[in-house]
């Protein structure tokens, strides 16, 4: 037969043989499923509680909702996962490879502007944060419109 092929010597296919199909099989559970599974739902509710932007304020055209650029990298968000969120909540972190996982099922990304933020006073990139422009910049701002039209 094809013994070469698969690497095992003919003893191993007489013992396989002589255990019938029945004692062969054995189910293995991995000890941490049921903790995983809580892990995740954990991790879910972290990332259903940061707060998003919408995705045509970072893209022209995205399915990804984008984080507010409160992290600039995931290790600083796993991080913040591990030492606040996990904390807070008296629950074990999952792993990084984990977090990366569920991060990128849920279509989510770090928010890294392409344009240079704007300098009007309600500006979506800032989401919330009101810069006070004196009134002369505000006139060139005006002016400058004006003159794109």
């Amino acid at each position: 037969m094809f013994l070469n092929t698969l690497g095992v010597k003919d003893w191993v296919i007489k013992k396989w043989a002589k255990i019938g199909p029945e004692e062969n099989v054995t189910v293995q559970t991995h000890q941490n499923s049921g903790n995983n599974n809580h892990g995740v739902k954990q991790l879910q509710i972290f990332f259903d509680s940061l707060p998003k932007l919408e995705s045509h304020y970072c893209r022209a055209t995205s399915s990804k909702l984008y984080l507010e650029p409160i992290w600039t990298s995931k290790s600083q968000l796993y991080k913040f996962y591990k030492s606040d969120f996990c904390i807070n909540q008296n629950e074990k972190a999952v792993s990084i490879a984990t977090f990366h996982k569920v991060f990128e099922k849920n279509k989510l990304s770090l928010y890294r502007p392409k344009k240079k933020i704007c300098a009007i006073p309600v500006c979506p990139f800032k989401q919330g944060i009101f810069q006070k422009i004196s009134t002369m910049s505000m006139t060139n701002i005006k002016k400058k419109q004006g003159l794109k039209r």
